[in-house]
């Protein structure tokens, strides 16, 4: 039990290679489990150990790498050094639009590409068609490509290349499922990208623009922690001071970030930098932008007047400038103050008005959200047939998406726990709201004031009604599902209530 999770890290970073499994037990014999995990970025100094018996090949991790990388060809050598500058896993476009693999075309890429698949060096999922290499392959490999020279000129064209895919995607002015699976899918290689800028020539300005072209993506997969850090981060690097557009968004995501992270005060600078430079620049829908989430920021602050009074002031010039992207999400945080502050007829008005301006709405992936927003404050007036039904639209809304984003397992969750109360299903609300609460918590960041508070009337009235004890084992076994688990459960939950 004590070391039970650092032998589980181990055993995943080493992806699972009984050599390199072998080498670590060995190695337990003078170091702590938790000492070795601790260890394992430097795995080839660590594992330096192996059986007595074993062939000489063997005796080292490093020297059973060897001894395959010395079965590849001159091209296939040339193209594994340079696969490292990827994170995670990469497209063959990718690879043909990065690689330049030394004397290797191109065209050729796929070729030996497909060789390296053969010998072992990587690996393709072919359902996804999306290829990696096992983390120990990987650092043996950019040891390589850092002794080749060539890592600061691939490193650039992968910056120059995933750059290029987040403006073509461009998911801050084209909220598009499609778009935002492509992200995810792509994550790694995005941040990777922005934190090399650190390094590039002109790496400010491009991390700016990566940033905005990347728009609401960190809340709508629960990475705010992840996005208020590159956003801090790429603020701060050479050439990034410059008052453009570009540095008035990367202060409004950091804003945004912050925001759902409840850093109020950090939040709260940084959108007053971005609405002054908004202003500087004439920039029309940054000061939109920047005056909508400082109304978030000080609703959440308890300063609800001021709050609407920016949000209404915003409203009127999303509408002055057909801006209908962000006067959906307007409406629909406007509908989340008067939620809060109990005006449901008017919270639910506006709910409906913002399902109704979101574009795209069957591929937009927060309609989701706003469906789930509609379907709480359905539940709140007591029109539990209408909610129930919202609730079945959401959810499938979130399984049609081709994945599960993880801010719509959440709402589902959420909404329908407050449903199953409402219609004094106690074990099952406390139950789904123990799954909701693990979700949460896998995210990381509090409930905004609105969903607090339609949470703690709901579970009140179960907790209440069940008992503590009785309570708290159902919100337990809810808390042990996986998303995907507690989706599953939420569906049969509803056929049963047929």
């Amino acid at each position: 039990d004590q070391n039970a999770a650092a032998v589980g890290q181990i055993a995943r970073r080493l992806d699972g290679i009984p050599l390199a499994l072998e080498l670590a037990a060995v190695r337990s014999r003078g170091m702590t489990i938790e000492q070795i995990a601790a260890r394992l970025d430097d795995r080839f100094r660590l594992l330096t150990g192996g059986s007595r018996t074993a062939l000489p090949r063997q005796q080292t991790l490093r020297a059973a790498i060897d001894w395959s990388h010395n079965l590849l060809s001159q091209e296939e050598r040339s193209l594994f050094r340079q696969l490292p500058v990827f994170a995670g896993s990469w497209t063959l476009e990718a690879a043909e639009g990065v690689t330049p693999a030394g004397e290797l075309g191109a065209a050729q890429v796929a070729d030996t590409l497909l060789g390296l698949v053969e010998k072992s060096m990587v690996i393709l999922d072919v359902s996804s068609g999306r290829y990696r290499m096992l983390e120990t392959i990987r650092e043996y490999a950019l040891e390589r490509l850092r002794d080749s020279g060539e890592e600061a000129e691939l490193r650039g064209r992968h910056l120059n290349y995933y750059l290029t895919l987040a403006e073509g995607l461009n998911f801050a002015e084209n909220e598009n499922r499609d778009a935002l699976a492509r992200l995810e899918r792509e994550q790694d290689n995005l941040v990777a990208a922005i934190r090399w800028c650190q390094h590039a020539e002109g790496g400010g300005e491009q991390a700016l623009r990566m940033l905005q072209a990347m728009g609401l993506y960190w809340n709508l997969v629960q990475q705010n922690r992840l996005g208020f850090q590159l956003a801090q981060q790429s603020l701060a690097l050479p050439g990034a001071e410059a008052r453009s557009p570009a540095r008035c968004r990367a202060l409004i995501a950091l804003g945004m970030t912050g925001y759902f992270q409840a850093r109020y005060a950090e939040a709260q600078h940084a959108l007053e930098q971005a609405l002054s430079l908004a202003r500087e620049n004439d920039d029309s829908r940054g000061i939109v932008m920047a005056q909508h989430w400082r109304a978030n920021v000080l609703n959440a602050m308890g300063e609800h007047v001021a709050a609407r009074s920016l949000l209404e002031d915003a409203l009127g010039r999303a509408k002055e400038l057909h801006f209908d992207i962000e006067l959906a999400r307007l409406q629909n945080n406007t509908a989340e103050l008067l939620r809060g502050a109990g005006d449901l007829e008017a919270a639910q008005a506006l709910y409906e008005q913002s399902l109704a301006s979101t574009p795209s709405p069957s591929t937009n992936p927060f309609t989701v959200y706003r469906t789930l927003n509609l379907a709480m404050v359905t539940i709140l007036q007591g029109d539990l047939g209408h909610g129930r039904d919202l609730v079945i639209k959401g959810l499938d809304l979130v399984e049609q998406g081709g994945h599960r984003f993880a801010s719509g397992t959440l709402f589902t969750l959420l909404s329908f726990a407050g449903l199953l109360s409402a219609l004094e299903r106690w074990a099952d609300a406390a139950r789904i709201y123990g799954a909701f609460e693990a979700e949460r918590r896998r995210g990381g960041d509090p409930l905004e004031n609105a969903d607090a508070q339609f949470a703690a009337l709901f579970m009140d009235r179960a907790r209440k009604e069940l008992g503590e004890q009785a309570y708290q084992r159902a919100f337990d076994d809810g808390y042990n599902l996986s998303g995907d688990e507690a989706l599953s459960e939420v569906r049969a939950l509803l056929r049963s209530g047929e």
